[in-house]
């Protein structure tokens, strides 16, 4: 397999950037799974580059082409999805305790740097229940005394 060479040939009106795409693509395609026949080739790759410089494209290229590897990994996805699951969480509780600080000065007043810290601290399922207890709370204390 030695079309790696194909980086010396002149690309005549095509982009450098598409050539290297393809050769780079083409490589990856090639080695399949192989990383370490990958990384032989492409090292050959980037010292021929340098003939034509090149090197700093194909340093782009082998960087994007990792980063899409990167995100077809199955533990990617994961971290994906448990990162977008935290953050919905947490964009929720925000939500919870916005609503909470307005119902609670709408009826008691300004609040206290405590009481704030205390529902900014607070799980979902505590905010959700003192959200319960604003209507039948007649002071803070019994707001935050009800379960």
């Amino acid at each position: 397999m030695h079309w790696y060479l194909a980086i010396l040939c002149d690309f005549g009106d095509k982009p450098k950037e598409e050539v290297l795409h393809y050769l780079v693509t083409r490589l990856d395609q090639l080695t399949g799974e192989n990383e370490a026949e990958f990384r032989n080739y492409f090292s050959m790759m980037e010292i021929l580059s340098t003939n034509r410089d090149l090197e700093k494209l194909l340093k782009e290229e082998e960087k994007m082409l990792s980063q899409v590897k990167l995100s077809e990994l199955p533990s990617y996805e994961i971290g994906m999805e448990a990162g977008m699951q935290q953050g919905m969480q947490q964009g929720m509780q925000q939500g919870e305790v916005t609503l909470l600080v307005r119902l609670i000065e709408k009826k008691f007043g300004p609040l206290e740097p405590q009481t704030t810290q205390k529902l900014e601290t607070a799980t979902i399922e505590q905010l959700e229940q003192w959200a319960s207890n604003i209507l039948e709370a007649n002071t803070l204390e019994e707001l935050f005394a009800r379960h």
